[in-house]
């Protein structure tokens, strides 16, 4: 296996523990949200990721995602992700 290929499969690991945090938070606020685009495919297709996906597409509701906005970034920051987007002041997001 190659660096290219190792480094891809940690990036994929790494995507697959950030997601299920991400899980963990929105059952515990009752946000629903689904998987889509490549991340479905490859859930479907390969039962993970498509192998070449360096990405994990989520999607909700805009009632949901507004609820999602709302969680403090203290539970965020406790499960060792950062929430950036629209809804937030960090710069690291095309607003």
């Amino acid at each position: 296996m190659d660096k290219r290929q190792e480094l891809l499969l940690a990036v994929q690991d790494a995507l697959t523990e950030a997601l299920g945090k991400f899980d963990a938070v929105c059952k515990r606020h009752n946000v629903p949200y689904w998987i889509h685009w490549g991340t479905l495919l490859g859930a479907v297709r390969h039962q993970g990721f498509i192998p070449w996906d360096d990405d994990v597409d989520v999607g909700m509701l805009r009632e949901d995602y507004e609820k999602l906005c709302e969680i403090p970034k203290s539970e965020w920051t406790e499960c060792g992700l950062t929430l950036v987007g629209p809804c937030d002041d960090d710069m690291r997001h095309d607003k």
